[in-house]
């Protein structure tokens, strides 16, 4: 299960006039991956991470963003970023699960 995330830095963006890339660190509690993400939307880089690395190894994805927004919300004011994620298609995929997940968490 998602334990934490790590940031690592900011990284140029070879594509002239592309979003920002960010490089973080996700730990599990089975294994620690680096990931480059990037997305327009503020914020939603790290949220899109956590679905590309849990979706991959074919894990709940669901019960993962709970847990990571269980942390966001604990520990900085990621307000903006949930309403930005919710505006993503992959994001959108799972809205239900998470959303049920929320109500018993």
């Amino acid at each position: 299960m998602f334990i934490s995330y790590q940031y690592i830095r900011s990284l140029d963006n070879p594509i002239p006039g592309g979003h920002s890339l960010y490089e973080y660190k996700i730990v599990d509690s089975d294994f620690e991956e680096i990931v480059i993400q990037g997305t327009r939307l503020i914020g939603t880089d790290l949220i899109t991470a956590v679905i590309d690395v849990y979706s991959k190894r074919n894990l709940d994805v669901a019960r993962n963003l709970v847990l990571l927004i269980q942390l966001l919300l604990y520990n900085e004011n990621y307000v903006h970023t949930l309403a930005n994620a919710k505006s993503l298609p992959c994001y959108q995929k799972y809205a239900a699960d998470v959303d049920a997940l929320m109500v018993w968490m």
